[in-house]
């Protein structure tokens, strides 16, 4: 039997039906945000990622029906998208996004290419993973060019290769304390770029949401977001290192909601996950135990909130349940 014709196995239906529910909220979250563009370069760049995103989601579409899987309802503009609604966040706040986008986006379609069998699936997760490619390399050309690209720290070349000697090379919360590795500095970085971006959309949501229970959830994930940002910017501190800077100033005064409850929760709880996952990686080459610690702690209190999150989703039936095994 030719390769093509091979059903898809759980791993590549699971990436495919993922990536259909994000790019479809990703489409009307970015033509929401294009609409409001003032600059025409940043608007062309929103516009030019909300087709791709279409595009991904066509693909898919042919993709899982041709094995006869029901596609998931995700998102459409017209019924998400309030265009009337005044414009929520700057053009600052739309390349800071898309940077950070297009950055999860290479680290999606890597690992969906990771573990697809099938030609045809791993021929589109890495032509995707190209085009992404693509995309985030136009944002930080755009943002160095407008001069509003915040570089990460600048570390000094060691002079020789060392090797560890002492076991103290770990401590964190007794003892001498060392600065931190160049890993660690980048799992702090990345992780509170993310926190960032989180704290300023559930700070533009919970100001425009009109249902007590959502914005309750938006609320938390804002008070949360600060607690971390100030955890992480004390460890960068100690060290003398430059920590990313916020990004709530880019929220404007609107009071009028731009997108649905629901499109706003959804988005809301996938970047829970999100950032579990940048915690996690963060974790993975992080050797200073206070380092590791807060991690652990942090990632706890993520869960926390999306399960809260979660459960509002199913209290409004607005959670689409993934495919999964039979119970048998």
């Amino acid at each position: 039997m030719n390769q093509t014709h091979t059903g898809l196995c759980a791993l590549e239906i699971s990436y495919l039906w993922a990536g259909y529910a994000v790019d479809s909220m990703s489409v009307s979250i970015l033509s929401g945000y294009s609409h409001h563009a003032t600059n025409n370069q940043v608007k062309d760049l929103l516009t030019t990622t909300a087709e791709f995103g279409q595009e991904q989601v066509n693909r898919r579409s042919r993709i899982m029906s041709g094995e006869g899987m029901p596609l998931p309802k995700g998102f459409i503009v017209e019924e998400e998208v309030h265009m009337s609604a005044p414009r929520l966040f700057s053009d600052r706040f739309y390349l800071i996004y898309l940077s950070i986008a297009t950055r999860l986006g290479l680290l999606f379609y890597s690992q969906a290419l990771g573990v697809a069998c099938r030609e045809d699936v791993r021929f589109f997760s890495s032509d995707s993973l190209q085009a992404t490619e693509r995309l985030q390399n136009s944002v930080l050309t755009l943002m160095q060019n407008r001069g509003e690209y915040f570089r990460p720290p600048v570390l000094t070349a060691p002079d020789h290769p060392e090797f560890i000697q002492k076991t103290s090379f770990l401590n964190g919360f007794f003892g001498d304390k060392r600065p931190l590795t160049g890993m660690e500095i980048s799992g702090l970085y990345s992780s509170m770029e993310l926190v960032l971006l989180m704290e300023a959309i559930s700070t533009g949501f919970a100001q425009v949401s009109s249902d007590a229970k959502v914005r309750e959830q938006f609320l938390r994930m804002k008070e949360l977001t600060a607690s971390h940002k100030q955890s992480m910017e004390k460890v960068l501190e100690k060290d003398d290192l430059p920590a990313p800077v916020s990004f709530v100033a880019e929220v404007t005064n609107s009071t009028k909601a731009l997108f649905s409850e629901r499109l706003m929760l959804c988005h809301a709880a996938g970047l829970n996950g999100t950032l579990i996952e940048a915690y996690g990686n963060a974790l993975s080459y992080t050797m200073r135990n206070d380092v590791a610690a807060l991690y652990l702690k942090q990632i706890a209190q993520v869960g926390m909130l999306a399960e809260s999150m979660t459960k509002t989703l199913v209290d409004f039936e607005w959670l689409e349940k993934p495919p999964g095994a039979l119970e048998r």
